[in-house]
């Protein structure tokens, strides 16, 4: 997925920043998302996002989108990828990996690529991204309320807008779904949201994949794995605290841990995979 595709959303990208200044000049775009937004940076960074490729070949791709080319010349001899009219058709035994990497890409950053989704009598609920919006579109579970009339999707068989708001069509009323506000899964991408991605000690700031989950009241002492009793640490303080509490280490939380409501995530993570109990 080219940069500018999710770049675009970053308002870095579209209209620079104080802090984007060189030589007395004003610059935006990708330097200056690249230099501001910490989100953009691992997006661009992306392991899973990115594949080694012949220079020619990545140069004449440029940020062209995926299409069929039919009765292309082979421009490239034996590599067979095509370049026509701002569109590029890659060889057919990496498509699955390029469609892969787009799901991908719009699961784990989806809050760039959102769409809202409303409950069957049209209260709005949550965001989700716009691929997974295709996908319970095309099952039937939900339909297209609005779409954007300037960006569309490319598929094989043409074109279509990309959805902005879809609707459940049975059986999903904002009564019944408000009613689970408190029963949020206990998870490690929940807590961390509650958390602010900070350590409840140091504030230093975690992520997702490394940090480390603290029991306030030690395991050993009888403490247990609720809301109530977790937070987000760092391996310093976690490993400084050890098995005492915080005021026989001399450790003071940040904020006292809670059971949130998935409204408390969703403002601190609009599009958060917020999963409920059943």
């Amino acid at each position: 997925m080219p940069a500018s595709r999710f770049g675009k959303k970053f308002e870095t990208w579209k209209n620079g920043n104080l802090r984007c200044i060189k030589n007395g000049k004003k610059f935006k775009g990708r330097k200056c998302a690249r230099k501001i937004n910490k989100k953009f940076r691992l997006m661009e960074a992306d392991l899973y996002n990115l594949q080694p490729t012949i220079g020619e070949i990545n140069q004449q791709r440029q940020n062209f989108k995926m299409s069929i080319i039919p009765g292309e010349k082979r421009n490239f001899g034996k590599c067979d990828f095509e370049v026509q009219n701002k569109f590029v058709e890659p060889s057919p035994n990496i498509r699955g990996d390029i469609a892969r990497t787009y799901f991908y890409m719009a699961n784990t950053y989806s809050s760039y690529m959102d769409v809202l989704v409303l409950s069957t009598g049209y209260e709005p609920l949550y965001r989700i991204s716009w691929m997974k919006a295709l996908t319970h579109t095309f099952t039937g579970r939900l339909e297209i309320v609005e779409s954007s009339d300037s960006k569309k999707i490319g598929t094989v068989s043409g074109q279509i807008p990309m959805p902005t708001v879809v609707r459940f069509k049975t059986g999903v009323f904002a009564g019944k779904w408000l009613a689970q506000l408190n029963t949020v899964k206990l998870s490690r991408k929940n807590l961390w949201i509650r958390d602010n991605g900070q350590c409840q000690y140091c504030s230093k700031e975690m992520k997702v994949s490394n940090y480390e989950i603290e029991h306030v009241l030690p395991k050993s002492r009888g403490g247990k794995s609720t809301w109530n009793n977790l937070v987000v640490a760092c391996g310093k303080c976690n490993q400084k605290k050890g098995a005492r509490t915080p005021e026989e280490a001399g450790m003071k939380l940040l904020k006292t841990p809670h059971k949130p409501t998935m409204t408390e995530l969703q403002i601190r993570h609009p599009v958060a995979a917020l999963c409920t109990k059943k």
